[in-house]
This record gives C-alpha cells, sequence and structure tokens, in this order.
C-alpha cells in the first residue's frame, strides 16, 4: 500500500511540474551544445549532474522517454526524476529538442520512493534495449507502433527493470515488454 501511495505521490509531482514544462525553475547545470536527441545514457549523464547539483545524496528513481524514440533508441524527450533523503526534495529533470528544464519540489516526510540503485552493469544502451524488445516481442512489434520506455523499481527488493510499451496511433498498448536492467533478459507482459 505504501509503494501505491509514494507512487501516486511521484506520478501527480511529476505531472504538475510537466504542467509547468519550460516556464520551470532555472537549473543549476548549464550543459553546454545540448543536441537534438539523447539516448538513455546521454539523458542519464546529463540529468545525474543535475541532481548531484541539488544534493549530493540524490539518487534516481525514475527515467522515461517522453516521446516515442527512433529504432536508435534516440529520442528528443527524456523526463528523469532524482530524489533526495537529506533535503526530502524531488528534482525533475526535462530534456527536450536541444533544452533542459528542471523542477524541484518539496516533499512529504514519509516519502521514500525507491532508488533504481543503478551501477555500472545497468543497461542505458536504448538501442540494445529496443532491439531485444522486439526480438523477445515478435512480430507483435510492428512498424505502425510507436515505444515509449520508463526504467523503473517499485520494490527495494527487485531488480530495476525497463517496461518498453508499444502503443498505437490512438495511444492504446498493444505490446508490453519488461527487460531486466541489469542482465538483458526480456519477456512480454501483454
Amino acid at each position: 500500500m505504501r509503494t501505491v501511495a509514494v507512487l501516486s505521490f511521484i506520478v501527480v509531482v511529476g505531472l504538475r511540474l510537466a504542467a509547468a514544462g519550460p516556464q520551470g525553475e532555472a537549473c543549476l547545470t548549464k550543459p553546454a551544445n545540448l543536441r537534438a536527441t539523447f539516448d538513455g545514457k546521454e539523458a542519464y549523464t546529463l540529468a545525474q549532474a543535475e541532481g548531484k547539483a541539488m544534493s549530493a545524496d540524490a539518487v534516481l528513481i525514475d527515467l522515461k522517454t517522453t516521446e516515442a524514440p527512433g529504432a536508435d533508441g534516440r529520442t528528443s524527450d527524456w523526463m528523469v526524476q532524482f530524489f533526495s533523503a537529506t533535503s526530502r526534495k524531488l528534482k525533475i529533470v526535462f530534456l527536450s529538442s536541444r533544452a533542459m528544464n528542471c523542477s524541484t519540489a518539496a516533499t512529504d516526510a514519509g516519502m521514500s520512493p525507491v532508488s533504481i540503485g543503478e551501477s555500472a552493469d545497468t543497461i542505458f544502451d536504448t538501442a540494445r534495449l529496443l532491439t531485444i524488445a522486439r526480438s523477445v516481442a515478435g512480430t507483435a512489434v510492428t512498424p505502425a507502433l510507436k515505444a515509449s520506455m520508463n526504467l523503473r523499481r517499485t520494490t527495494p527488493t527487485e531488480t530495476a527493470y525497463w517496461a518498453i510499451s508499444y502503443v498505437n496511433a490512438q495511444g492504446m498498448p498493444m505490446v508490453n515488454v519488461i527487460i531486466d536492467s541489469k542482465t538483458g533478459l526480456g519477456r512480454v507482459t501483454r
């Protein structure tokens, strides 16, 4: 129940901050020459600097595409979230077509989001992940479907995983693939 409440809070705060979009506060870091598109590793690396600038103990709690990536795993839009237990703040970094926008929100004292627990073994190669997803899903993934990607971990006892959802033109999920973020093993969840 607590996990559901924490996730609900993160989603609500994320949606409120997303609505702020480009009008959000200034980022603490100023990356030069942002690219038009990013893969997962680039998005994570850029956002991680911002999370650590907020607080040295900031941990990654969510990394997701907000625009469908191409077959190369690159997309113009990412949303990355960090949480600091020390400052009790949530930092959300939006990467979008050569721009980085940031928002910070104070959190409830009881909030304790689950860290992704990323390491050198964590797969951020989004082109590889899409190849794995297509391999696992087979013919269910057609060119008409668009992918969304989300690195998440819902409980401290589970391994972080990539949830890749393929949606149709109406935004309806047609195929869902879960990929272990350390081993690269995937399965269809539909």
